[in-house]
């Protein structure tokens, strides 16, 4: 089935790691974020159309591949898990600055699960996207933490410990509590800073 009508969705940018939360904790930060459009197609499997920047011209670094973008990545988990037929066209904008700590990669996930959600003849609920948006945030990131993908998806702040996946708590966040974020021009790739660190550490 083909289906021109376009549906978007808007996931927050976010903070993961907040305090000692390493892997657990982390809060969406409001005002910017990543867009994703999604509409059916009668071909098979998920493709991109376009990864645009915040101006809404080409990426010039992102991929349109489907087994390289997290936004694909998440959507194609939701696909298949629905067993839905035909496929899921995606047009990806970026409104986060890559490899900025601000959960870029996550908030494509979340965007694209979002999105693909919206076409599925029974929605899930958002809590049942999570284990989606996490198939892309793990291509990113190389493992398997929602410190990001979870507060993009859920707003506010979050608990996601991992024993608790897809389990999270979300935490109440008093009025009047901002957040202020200092970004250097300074890109920093997570899967690779991942790799420097121990496997275990001393209480």
């Amino acid at each position: 089935m083909s289906n021109d009508r376009f549906v978007t969705a808007f996931a927050p940018a976010s903070i993961g790691n907040v305090g000692v939360g390493f892997d657990m904790l982390g809060l969406a930060i409001a005002g910017v974020g990543d867009w994703v459009s999604a509409r059916r197609t009668g071909a098979d499997g998920v493709s991109i159309a376009e990864v645009q920047d915040a101006a809404g011209s080409r990426h010039p670094f992102l991929s349109n591949k489907p087994d390289e973008n997290t936004a694909s990545l998440a959507a194609a988990s939701l696909w298949r898990a629905a067993g839905e037929s035909g496929g899921v066209e995606l047009v990806v904008r970026k409104g986060i600055p890559l490899q900025s700590g601000m959960g870029s990669s996550a908030a494509s996930a979340v965007a694209a699960a979002v999105a693909a959600n919206a076409l599925l003849e029974r929605p899930l609920p958002v809590e049942a996207l999570l284990e989606h948006a996490l198939e892309g945030e793990r291509f990113a990131s190389g493992g398997l933490h929602a410190d990001n993908v979870a507060p993009s998806l859920f707003g506010g702040m979050v608990l996601c410990p991992p024993v608790l996946l897809p389990d999270v708590v979300r935490l109440p966040v008093p009025a009047g509590v901002s957040s202020v974020l200092v970004h250097p021009e300074l890109q920093v790739n997570t899967a690779e800073s991942r790799q420097g660190l121990s496997q275990a550490y001393s209480m």
